[in-house]
């Protein structure tokens, strides 16, 4: 009730949040100051739109630090990718300096950059890469759902309502442009890469150490892009409901976790792929998932999950020569440590010059 101590309290939340990460508070300017305060909400961070609105549905109203943390590495490192294009682009290049950051990666060498996300039990790790993961991912998900709609309309619809369906099943963005559900700062104007015709390779790969985590991951992320879940059956979703979703519709999880889902294979056209480093070799061998297509690539419990993996598969994974589009690699967990980045870094896992760790109390090169 009272707004002057509420501007102080909020001012003083924002310094103590941001401690470790930006200059000390007798250097702040006001853009300092400003920056500090936008960097406590999801929107401040630059969370894609759609996506901002999922998370305060699923009752996510408020970034954790080390989610604002990773956010931060995130768009640090997209903006030095972004300046580096620029440069190397140089004054003779026609291309516009308003090009997004997808136009600009269009014709120059694919970037690689890299975030390890170190953090206690229950600090928000999963969302602290899911939520920046989405947001830079968001153009390309609404590319891969507009061809699969054209896809559909080409076969053509017996019924004749293919356009009634269409509309009621498609985001109101995709009927569109799509752009306006994309931007809003920081990660979510930028994405990884041109989006290209490909709606049949994983653009990004979870890979896990146990089945249990698998499955808590794909239960997360199959909410964040519209899906619902119930604890009991008489629940209600409330503002959970999918219809009041807003995001790219039919994003597919593809999930390999044990003997019978190996067998079966990768769903047709996922998106998102999440494994164990038991079945990586597999996936990579039958083409399921194509190392050179991937966007993004997460080990979760990363210590675990990288001694669990081989080097052959590690080198597939990771090899800079066949990729074709821009990446951002997460190695995250409780006990995934500074030297253990150091250590990705060596053996060219995790880039040199271009990776951070984020805790709960700092984001750094």
């Amino acid at each position: 009730e009272d707004m002057d101590a509420a501007t102080l309290y909020r001012n003083e939340l924002a310094d103590r949040v941001s401690s470790g990460a930006y200059r000390s508070n007798s250097d702040d300017t006001e853009e300092d100051a400003q920056r500090k305060r936008q960097r406590l909400s999801w929107a401040g961070l630059g969370t894609a739109p759609w996506l901002m609105e999922r998370l305060q549905a699923l009752d996510y109203p408020l970034p954790t630090t080390i989610q604002i943390n990773a956010f931060e590495a995130v768009n640090t490192i997209l903006a030095d990718a972004d300046n580096d294009n620029i440069a190397r682009r140089g004054s003779g290049n026609s291309n516009n300096s308003d090009d997004t950051l997808e136009e600009r990666m269009q014709s120059q060498t694919p970037q690689n950059m890299g975030v390890v996300i170190s953090g206690s039990t229950g600090s928000g790790k999963t969302l602290a890469y899911l939520v920046p993961t989405l947001s830079t991912l968001s153009q390309t998900l609404f590319t891969r759902q507009r061809i699969r709609i054209k896809d559909e309309e080409d076969v053509d619809d017996i019924m004749g309502d293919l356009i009634d369906r269409v509309m009621v099943q498609t985001s109101p963005s995709v009927r569109g442009q799509g752009y306006e559900q994309v931007g809003g700062g920081g990660a979510a104007k930028r994405s990884l890469g041109k989006s290209g015709t490909d709606v049949k390779s994983p653009v990004a790969l979870i890979v896990v150490p146990t089945r249990e985590l698998g499955v808590q991951i794909a239960l997360l992320l199959f909410q964040l892009v519209g899906g619902n879940t119930k604890s009991s059956p008489t629940e209600r979703s409330g503002r959970k409901n999918m219809f009041k979703y807003k995001g790219p519709k039919g994003v597919k999880i593809g999930c390999v976790l044990d003997e019978q889902m190996s067998n079966e294979g990768l769903k047709l056209q996922t998106d998102i792929a999440i494994t164990t480093p038991q079945y990586l070799s597999k996936l990579i061998e039958e083409k399921d998932v194509d190392p050179s297509k991937l966007r993004v690539v997460v080990y979760d419990e990363a210590d675990l999950a990288l001694e669990q993996t081989s080097p052959d598969d590690l080198k597939l994974l990771f090899d800079n020569f066949s990729r074709e589009f821009s990446r951002i690699s997460y190695l995250v967990g409780a006990t995934v440590t500074e030297s253990l980045g150091n250590l990705a870094v060596k053996d060219e896992i995790l880039p040199e010059g271009k990776s951070f760790i984020a805790t709960a109390t700092r984001f750094a090169p």
